[in-house]
């Protein structure tokens, strides 16, 4: 698998049990924004880099991190 810049976004998500829709709608974006930033196509804004730790329950640096190999 290929890891983008911002692949603790998915990993957070998924750990948190939330939909891309539900996790978007936490943060007043759509649903494809956060999609974009999950495949890498665009990196968050600063901005929305709070907000998305808080909603994922995690760090910002979290927000970073590739999943470990399993």
């Amino acid at each position: 698998m290929i890891y983008t810049k911002m692949d603790g976004i998915r990993f957070c998500r998924e750990a948190r049990g939330l939909t891309v829709a539900e996790a978007a709608a936490e943060i007043s974006v759509t649903k494809q924004t956060w999609y974009d930033w999950e495949r890498g196509k665009y990196v968050p804004s600063a901005a929305y880099l709070p907000a998305m730790a808080e909603v994922l329950q995690c760090e910002i640096a979290d927000l970073y991190r590739a999943p470990a190999a399993q």
